[in-house]
């Protein structure tokens, strides 16, 4: 049976709970065309692998041990407001990262990896960020200018400093009442 996994870097539950904390009136101005992230499922995707076969969970945690035991703890912040593809055409909300070139080399390293066992890498670049909100689909043309011109106004920079010192294989079942992560393994870097 296939398992929904992909491999990112768990936020602290006191960050997460700060995250939520500061978008909360961004949440409130466009609450009825974003499906939000709940504070619990904020994390920085490094590689969404989509469906892989449960018996290949081992063999992406062995890749994950062996791609990161060269990796240091680094720091990360996160900062700003954005959406994908663009704030005037918003389908993704996210809040910003500022890194360092530690974690492109992270993400660069696994995803090589994890194409030695079949993952086909995404066409375009990879762009950290914590997903904050989904644009309901069928929101109009106005919905859309409403949640840009919310998201141009919003100032959000969170003053924490993030140590990143592993990072995790996480399943994920979708649930009617949203998606449910759970850690199948962890790498730790050496300090």
């Amino acid at each position: 049976m296939p398992v929904r996994a992909f491999i990112a870097i768990k936020m602290p539950a006191d960050i997460q709970t700060a995250i939520y904390g500061e978008t909360a009136g961004l949440r409130t101005k466009i609450r009825a065309s974003v499906r939000w992230v709940p504070a619990k499922n904020m994390h920085l995707t490094l590689l969404f692998l989509g469906d892989i076969p449960s018996a290949d969970v081992d063999a992406y945690a062995r890749m994950l041990a062996e791609q990161t035991k060269a990796a240091h703890p680094f720091d990360i912040r996160i900062s700003g407001i954005g959406a994908f593809p663009d704030k005037r055409h918003p389908h993704v909300i996210y809040a910003g990262i500022q890194a360092p070139d530690d974690l492109s080399t992270l993400q660069r390293t696994i995803a090589s990896g994890a194409e030695s066992l079949g993952y086909r890498p995404e066409e375009r670049a990879y762009t950290p960020h914590l997903t904050l909100g989904r644009v309901i689909q069928n929101s109009g043309t106005s919905d859309a200018a409403h949640i840009g011109r919310a998201l141009e106004s919003a100032q959000f920079v969170m003053p924490d400093i993030i140590r990143v010192d592993a990072v995790h294989l996480l399943k994920s079942e979708l649930t009617p009442d949203g998606p449910v992560y759970t850690s199948m393994n962890t790498a730790l870097f050496r300090t």
